[in-house]
Formats: structure tokens, C-alpha cells, sequence
């Protein structure tokens, strides 16, 4: 039986098949949400552009992270365990930045990228566990 993209999502996952699904997920909507993040910073929009320029300055710092986010998520597809773990850090570091200069606790649109990527640590995690375990049970010892 196979499990459910959401059971996978939310309460980890129990099976590689939902595991896997959960790291193609997470990758996904990371390539989609930081393309379309950057897309807005290029807006041909003369108001927004004064706006941006006023409060962030350069965009060469948003570039160079979603550079660094799109080597994340490439490589999380590869089911390598430290590109959810830089993902997760670097969206605490955000969270706790973000607190410094505003006062407020992250809202919706912070926590679901601490929630996905935690989950897909966690089931990158699954998957070279159940990898290591179907090893040690297709190679008996030899004594």
C-alpha cells in the first residue's frame, strides 16, 4: 500500500515511494517560488523598482541566494542530506533576522518553507536509512 503524499508530507514518511515524493515536492516548489521571487525583483514597473531600491538596495544579494538556493534544490533531487539542512538554516537565519528588524514571529508564508524543508530533511533522512538497511539485508554476513 502506498502512502499518501500529505501522511508523507506531515507526518513522515513510512515508505520510500512517499519519501521521494516528498523530496520532488520540496524541490519543485523551491525552483517555481524562488524563480517567481526573482522575476519580481525585474518587474519593468518604475514604482516597484523605487521601491525595491529603497529597501533592499542591491539585488545582487537576492541573486546570489537563489544562485545558492538553486544549488540546494538540485541537489536535493540528488537526495544529498545537507541541501535541505542549508535550506532550513538559511530560512532560521531569515526567521531570525526578520525578527530583529520588525519585532514580529514569523506568519504563514515563513513557516511553510521551515515545514517543507524540515520535511524533506527528514525524509532524505528515510531514504539512506532504508538504503543502508536493504543493504545489510541483500549482503549477509560471511563467516
Amino acid at each position: 500500500m502506498s502512502q499518501s503524499f500529505f501522511n508523507a508530507l506531515f507526518m513522515g514518511a513510512k515508505e520510500p515511494e512517499g519519501a521521494r515524493k516528498v523530496v520532488k515536492f520540496v524541490s519543485y516548489y523551491g525552483f517555481i517560488t524562488v524563480a517567481l521571487g526573482i522575476a519580481l525583483l525585474f518587474i519593468p514597473f518604475e514604482p516597484l523598482q523605487v521601491a525595491i531600491g529603497k529597501h533592499f538596495g542591491s539585488k545582487w544579494v537576492f541573486l546570489g541566494a537563489a544562485a545558492v538556493s538553486y544549488v540546494c534544490f538540485f541537489f536535493m533531487l540528488k537526495e544529498k542530506i545537507w541541501a535541505p539542512t542549508v535550506l532550513l538554516i538559511l530560512e532560521v537565519l531569515d526567521f531570525i533576522v526578520g525578527f530583529q528588524e520588525t519585532g514580529d514571529f514569523f506568519d504563514s508564508f515563513s513557516a511553510l518553507p521551515l515545514l517543507l524543508y524540515g520535511s524533506a530533511l527528514h525524509s532524505i533522512h528515510y531514504l539512506k536509512k532504508f538504503e543502508k538497511e536493504s543493504k545489510e539485508i541483500a549482503t549477509p554476513e560471511v563467516e
